[in-house]
């Protein structure tokens, strides 16, 4: 009797195990298909089709106005740092600006700031490696909103 009330709380635990696993999937699976910050919102003085991001480059640094130094599309595993920079049309203060990076096709990350002031002209994402780190090898391909509209695409290799 024992190895049989046993059995039955053997298999109450996996399915309670393979409930968390899904919801966990399932959750995993929104995210990927909905970034987080994602809604169709707008700044106030901007309209819904308005373009705000006029161009995007990736480069090893960046100037004193956050323009790209020096763009490419080339980076080795070693580099310490890889900025996104996002050329801006005057976008209102408080525009969300937002990525999703994907590496192998595969979904990284995802992340959002918001334009400091009116009219900024440039605006980044950056990723960094801790000393004695690397970035990962692969193909990227980094996707941008302005709050939360698809705007645009680029790619980038890390070898």
């Amino acid at each position: 009797m024992a190895n049989r009330s046993q059995r039955g709380f053997a298999h109450l635990v996996l399915l309670v195990v393979l409930i968390v696993v899904l919801a966990g999937v399932g959750f995993l699976v929104y995210r990927h298909n909905h970034p987080a910050g994602h809604s169709s919102s707008t700044s106030k003085s901007q309209t819904k089709n308005q373009v705000v991001i006029s161009d995007l480059q990736f480069s090893k640094s960046v100037d004193s106005q956050g323009a790209a130094v020096s763009p490419t599309t080339q980076f080795n595993t070693s580099d310490p740092t890889i900025y996104t920079v996002l050329t801006l049309k005057s976008p209102a203060k408080d525009t969300r600006l937002e990525f999703v990076r994907y590496r192998n096709d595969m979904f990284v990350g995802n992340g959002s700031i918001k334009v400091a002031k009116d009219g900024a002209a440039y605006a980044g994402f950056i990723w960094s490696v801790k000393s004695g780190k690397a970035h990962p090898k692969g193909t990227y391909k980094v996707k941008v909103y302005t709050n939360g509209r698809y705007e645009r695409s680029a790619t980038y290799s890390v070898n």
